[in-house]
């Protein structure tokens, strides 16, 4: 079969507001603020700009309630201007913040690394499986309610992993591996399998993109033998700044296609995160053009998956789809 003949592989459906992500539709196209979220008029004005560049999604970050309150002021203000793009509460170490932002936004994603198991302190803990059956309990009884609130308020959620924050309970199990970091996600999605709660994207993270790519395979490996077939966000952790990230954040796009054509895998969002911040401490909130990122763009666009947007973000872009190659990949 031709390298060049593309299939997607069949995904389920995740509504973010309007947008819908999987394999019946074009890869959406996410970005993030790097405004204050407590700032509500800068924040809904770079959200707008980032609309107006093309992306279908945005995301903001919401370290707590306050945050995540403000969040459904900043959606407030954009839909007052006709700006209907969805935004995403990116939830840091406080489950009561994730609870608040799903009764205000369109989607919020969560890690499992510290949704529930306690902040991370490096230390190595033992179980018996009577003890770590009752660990797994604690993510049903909190991330139970948690869905049944997204559920009631149309709230799409994704299970965001990340390399660096692995609880200690996975890694005194699994130890700092890609197994740990798929089992991570894993438990998290057995769970909304059992509350029949589809709205679900998923990320699995590293600074390594090979590592990255390495896990996301696994992930789906793991997912295609329990039936699950949710779209992937797909994204480098901690890419860097300026061109060093937006090389390192397209590298890992391009090891995804090119290994997705192994039919084992589905690469459905790429993202890096800003890191620029001005002499006082905060972030930025200019818009950037990338011309790196414009190639990648195109590529898409000559697949047929979506259509190639010129503008793009201070961050590089993100996207969500349920796209696959045909067999016969190179090596990574």
């Amino acid at each position: 079969m031709s390298v060049f003949d593309y299939n997607r592989r069949p995904t389920s459906t995740t509504r973010v507001g309007d947008v819908l992500i999987g394999s019946d539709y074009p890869v959406r196209l996410q970005s993030m603020n790097n405004t204050s979220t407590n700032d509500i008029a800068a924040s809904a004005d770079q959200a707008e700009r980032i609309a107006a560049a093309g992306a279908d999604i945005d995301r903001l970050t919401a370290q707590g309630e306050r945050e995540a309150r403000s969040m459904g002021e900043i959606r407030k203000e954009l839909r007052r201007r006709g700006c209907q793009i969805p935004l995403v509460a990116d939830i840091h170490f406080n489950p009561k913040a994730a609870f608040a932002a799903a009764t205000e936004v369109e989607k919020v994603r969560i890690n499992p690394g510290n949704f529930v198991d306690p902040g991370r302190v490096f230390k190595q803990l033992e179980y018996t499986d009577e003890e770590y059956a009752r660990e797994l309990q604690k993510i049903e009884d909190t991330f139970g309610p948690f869905l049944e609130l997204c559920r009631k308020h149309s709230t799409a959620v994704r299970i965001g992993v990340n390399h660096g924050s692995l609880s200690d309970r996975i890694m005194s199990r699994y130890g700092d591996t890609p197994a740990g970091m798929v089992e991570s996600a894993m438990e998290f999605l057995r769970v909304a399998v059992k509350h029949d709660f589809h709205d679900i994207v998923i990320s699995i993270k590293a600074s390594n993109t090979v590592v990255m790519v390495h896990t996301v395979r696994l992930l789906v490996d793991a997912m295609d033998k329990e039936d699950m077939h949710f779209p992937l966000h797909l994204g480098v952790t901690e890419a860097g700044d300026g061109e060093d990230g937006r090389v390192r954040s397209a590298a890992s796009r391009y090891r995804h296609s090119s290994r997705a054509r192994d039919r084992r895998h589905h690469p459905c969002v790429a993202q890096r995160r800003p890191g620029m911040r001005n002499p006082g401490g905060t972030r930025t909130g200019r818009l950037h053009c990338l011309p790196q990122q414009r190639p990648v763009n195109q590529r898409f666009d000559s697949a047929g998956i979506r259509p190639c947007k010129p503008a793009t973000t201070h961050n590089a872009p993100h996207w969500e789809c349920g796209w696959r190659f045909p067999s016969g990949s190179g090596r990574i």
